[in-house]
């Protein structure tokens, strides 16, 4: 890829993969550290507001070897971080529009990434080597899902569900508590409860949710992963009226707490015994 002597990378507004130290923006290369990679992303600034500022800053975010390396623009005056693989505890990655972002929650780190997900591409195929990296390989290349705890998925979680399964990756259990609108008695006003995803599959716990702050993503989801070696404990639970699955991991003090549906409170407890 050729660049002008002079390009600014604060003024690119896709991302793109670097394959190689002649891919790197001419501002990053001075700068970078990044001697060695495995494969890289460029991520592009956030839309700039009120005098041109914006939220974010550029970033080169890169494999390389037993970890990830985030590089910050060079005017950004951020130093460089490395995130070692061997003590990542789970990977979020979320979108609502075209506000995207990854999360990286560690033994002693938790890191958000946002991007803008004009062309999301790149992104997802630097996510997908990530995902391989961290998450190791399974035996066996059945995609087909196995025990169905809850109702049937819908067209968007089916569809994230299958975007999110690597090609030999096998769904044990899944559970799926639709969206639900629920009407308020005294203002008569309807509100959509979000929509969660449970799957065990043979290299994680997955949970995707289109819950996004304290309302529904219509147009997004968030998808949530640990490798099945770093969980500790799956538990249910009752809080007055709610009902959840929790999860704890080994490698973080961070927790998960999956709403569940009161019908799907009993199939719930198949996660607590399912890595006995």
């Amino acid at each position: 890829m050729a660049y002008a002597a002079d390009a600014d990378s604060r003024d690119y507004v896709i991302a793109y993969e670097i394959h190689s130290s002649d891919d790197l923006p001419p501002d990053f290369c001075a700068s970078s550290m990044l001697t060695y990679f495995d494969s890289a992303v460029f991520l592009p600034r956030g839309d700039p507001h009120l005098f041109g500022r914006s939220s974010h800053p550029p970033r080169l975010l890169a494999l390389t070897g037993n970890g990830l390396t985030i590089v910050p623009h060079p005017s950004a005056n951020e130093q460089v971080e490395f995130l070692a693989l061997e003590r990542l505890c789970f990977i979020e990655s979320g979108h609502v529009l075209l506000r995207g972002w990854l999360r990286f929650t560690g033994r002693d780190f938790d890191r958000t990434l946002f991007y803008n997900r004009r062309d999301a591409g790149p992104v997802e195929a630097f996510l997908g080597r990530i995902r391989a990296n961290f998450l190791g390989t399974s035996g066996g290349s059945d995609r087909s899902v196995g025990i169905d705890l809850g109702d049937p998925l819908d067209f968007k979680f089916r569809h994230a569900l299958e975007e999110e399964l690597i090609s030999d990756e096998v769904a044990r259990a899944v559970l799926f508590r639709p969206v639900r609108e629920v009407e308020r008695t005294l203002l008569r006003r309807r509100r959509r409860w979000p929509a969660d995803l449970i799957a065990l599959t043979s290299r994680r716990l997955l949970w995707v949710t289109d819950l996004h702050g304290s309302g529904h993503a219509y147009y997004g989801s968030i998808a949530r992963y640990a490798a099945v070696r770093n969980i500790a404990r799956m538990q249910r639970a009752r809080d007055g009226t709610k009902r959840i699955l929790r999860v704890n991991f080994h490698c973080s003090e961070q927790h998960w707490v999956i709403p569940l549906a009161e019908e799907h409170y009993e199939s719930a407890a198949w996660f607590e015994t399912a890595l006995g």
